[in-house]
């Protein structure tokens, strides 16, 4: 039988090991672009915009499926993830001067809308861009 210091011991070994995983697995995530885009536009100030909040955005090759607070408005692009996932992924206020390319993907039954912009493609839901479209001149 093992005692019961020993459940404690692989508990608390289990909860760093946990710990230590999802820190690599949230850097490792913010490489694919997020990481090269708040080199530039890291944005901590209050953002007053149009607020879509649980969004599934594409940030490079990484998708935060429903994980994404998103605010627009004339000026540019708001993006903030949930506090979980706040290492190494600063909230981004991307203009709207600065989108190089714009283009629509349609697959199956969901639609996107791809902004390119400093070489990183942000993946946005085709219903959020329309909603965009209707307020600003996006």
């Amino acid at each position: 039988m093992i005692p019961f210091a020993s459940y404690n011991i692989v508990s608390v070994i289990f909860a760093i090991v946990l710990f230590v995983a999802w820190i690599i697995a949230t850097y490792l995530a913010s490489l694919s672009g997020w990481a090269q885009l708040s080199k530039k536009h890291k944005y901590y100030s209050s953002f007053t915009g149009t607020p879509f909040k649980y969004v599934s955005c594409k940030v490079g090759s990484v998708l935060y499926w429903k994980s994404c607070n998103v605010k627009y408005n004339q000026k540019g692009l708001y993006i903030k993830l949930p506090y979980i996932f706040k290492f190494f992924h600063p909230p981004l206020y991307l203009p709207w001067n600065e989108f190089k390319l714009v283009r629509q993907d349609h697959r199956l039954n969901a639609t996107a809308v791809h902004l390119k912009i400093e070489n990183t493609v942000v993946q946005i839901p085709t219903k959020l861009y329309d909603s965009m479209s209707k307020t600003i001149n996006v």
